[in-house]
């Protein structure tokens, strides 16, 4: 998951600026994932600091106090939903998709 996460880092930064409403919830657990596995697992990467998750959470949080919350938004909700991002993910060597997370 950290492998894509930094092969793909400048295209989410990208997708991150031009986030739709309703994508700000996906997002932000995206990005919360992700920065617990790379906190956890920082010695085991090359995490030079320009790929820290962390450092994209406030673009996330922004677009959360200006999302407005409507009664189709409330309804359907958007944490259940996959973001493009994890849905994306590449094959590893064994060719499985091991990289790719499942929320319940």
């Amino acid at each position: 998951m950290l492998f894509t996460y930094f092969k793909k880092y400048d295209s989410i930064k990208t997708s991150m600026g031009d986030m739709k409403q309703g994508e700000c919830n996906k997002y932000f657990a995206y990005i919360n994932h992700i920065n617990s596995l790379y906190k956890a697992y920082k010695d085991y990467f090359d995490c030079n600091d320009k790929y820290d998750p962390s450092s994209l959470l406030p673009l996330v949080e922004h677009c959360k106090t200006i999302e407005p919350r409507t009664p189709e938004h409330i309804e359907h909700g958007t944490s259940e939903e996959h973001t493009e991002l994890e849905d994306s993910g590449s094959e590893d060597e064994a060719g499985s998709r091991s990289d790719v997370v499942e929320h319940d």
